[in-house]
């Protein structure tokens, strides 16, 4: 068990993404942050929205961010409507896609207090 947020996060002027953060401690007693990112679509050949998972962590006082495979993340199939899981390279292939995805992660860190307790409690702040 493990707590879900889902929402919307408005960034910039105009601009919202969907989200659900999942807060998993893993049993090195890592706390990881999981994200999964909603954008439109990505492809001109396929007209649904696509996802991002983005797995986060402190390591040694450093904020760390991947990129991963929905198999390794704690989401499913269920959790994004039927739209479609972009692959790390899928991901790390479109400029700005990476950076775009941390921003969101430090946008939501700021913004959801329980997300920064679980996160930054007792982590060095990067």
């Amino acid at each position: 068990m493990y707590p879900l947020y889902s929402g919307i996060l408005r960034y910039g002027r105009d601009n919202e993404v969907a989200l659900r953060a999942a807060h998993l401690s893993h049993a090195a007693g890592t706390r990881h942050l999981w994200l999964l990112l909603g954008s439109g679509p990505w492809y001109q050949d396929d007209a649904r929205g696509c996802w991002v998972v983005l797995d986060s962590w402190v390591l040694s006082g450093d904020l760390i961010a991947r990129v991963q495979s929905y198999t390794d993340s704690p989401f499913r199939t269920e959790h994004i409507f039927g739209e479609r899981f972009l692959s790390r390279d899928e991901v790390l292939a479109k400029a700005g896609a990476l950076d775009w995805a941390i921003e969101r992660r430090d946008e939501l860190i700021s913004l959801h207090e329980q997300t920064k307790t679980f996160l930054l409690t007792d982590a060095e702040t990067p």
